[in-house]
This record gives C-alpha cells, sequence and structure tokens, in this order.
C-alpha cells in the first residue's frame, strides 16, 4: 500500500514503522518482616510506581499465592488498577509456623516448599503470572552454621524443597 494511502488509513499512526519503543517496568511491592500480606496497602505516594506497567509480589517469601491474589487486588485498586505478579518458589505450604522475628520465620526455614510451576495467564485477571523470581534453592544467607551466603545456590536446600513439595 502507498504510504500516504497507509498513514491516511491509520491515522498518521505508522505501527511498522519507526515505532517508539518502551521498556516495560515493573516495581516490586514489599512487606519488610511480613510472612503474609498486610490487610491494606500502603499508599503510593512518590513512590513512582504510577509509571509502571505493574507490580510484582511475594518475592523471597512465603505467603500462599491466594493470600497474595486478594493482596494485589488491594494493591492494584490503589494504584488505578495495575496487574501483578506472585513470587511462588516457596510458598507450596504458605508462611513458616514460627514467631515472625526468629531466624525459622525468614532465613532458609524448615518446612517450606515450592508452590505451584511458573505460568503466565494466572486464574485472576489482576494477577497475570506466577513465576520463581527467587530461585529455588537461592540461600537467604548463612543464619545457621553450614549455610551459604544470601543468594548462593545450595543443593541441599533445594532438594529439601523439592522433597517437601505437597
Amino acid at each position: 500500500m502507498h504510504r500516504s494511502r497507509r498513514d491516511a488509513r491509520l491515522g498518521g499512526r505508522d505501527p511498522g514503522g519507526a515505532r517508539e519503543h518502551r521498556r516495560s517496568t515493573w516495581t516490586p511491592v514489599t512487606q519488610a518482616g511480613s510472612p503474609t500480606p498486610r490487610p491494606s496497602p500502603a499508599p503510593a505516594g512518590d513512590s513512582g510506581s504510577g509509571q509502571a506497567d505493574g507490580f510484582s509480589l511475594n518475592v523471597s517469601n512465603f505467603a500462599t499465592t491466594a493470600d497474595y491474589q486478594t493482596y494485589g487486588d488491594s494493591v492494584s485498586a490503589a494504584l488505578g488498577g495495575k496487574q501483578c505478579v506472585i513470587d511462588v518458589p516457596r510458598n507450596g505450604r504458605g508462611a513458616p509456623d514460627a514467631a515472625p522475628a526468629s531466624i525459622d520465620a525468614w532465613c532458609n526455614p524448615p518446612g517450606v516448599a515450592p508452590g505451584e510451576n511458573p505460568r503466565i495467564g494466572a486464574d485472576r485477571a489482576l494477577a497475570v503470572g506466577t513465576l520463581w523470581i527467587k530461585e529455588p534453592g537461592a540461600s537467604d544467607g548463612n543464619c545457621r552454621d553450614g549455610e551459604p551466603p544470601a543468594g548462593q545456590f545450595w543443593p541441599d536446600y533445594a532438594l529439601r524443597l523439592i522433597q517437601q513439595r505437597p
């Protein structure tokens, strides 16, 4: 098709030519020291989340996917309908049964297991995917004797997670 005809048909837009490319931006929503979602999201304020395409939840945490889908709906409403992804590599059994401030609540806790397999297109419109953002088997830190530093892959921990998977 001749360029001027195509331009007229598309109202001057150029979908195949020199179109603007923009990086997708996702903002993590963190809840320091909280093994489960808070009942209501903090206001977005000047966080820059208004320009993000979406947000991630539960990264390096253990709360269930269902808990974070509900929480994600609240955060999404506060952010004008943004979509989210939920980190699920260690939430198959939910938050550890330990005092929230104890090492067993957050640092390579016993009894945790991988959640569902990663996928895009989750069951709820606002939670567009469940991902393994934190690699299953990555250490939270050397909180007990013999544990590797934070972020280091730990084969024994990975095996323990797999063996405890529901």
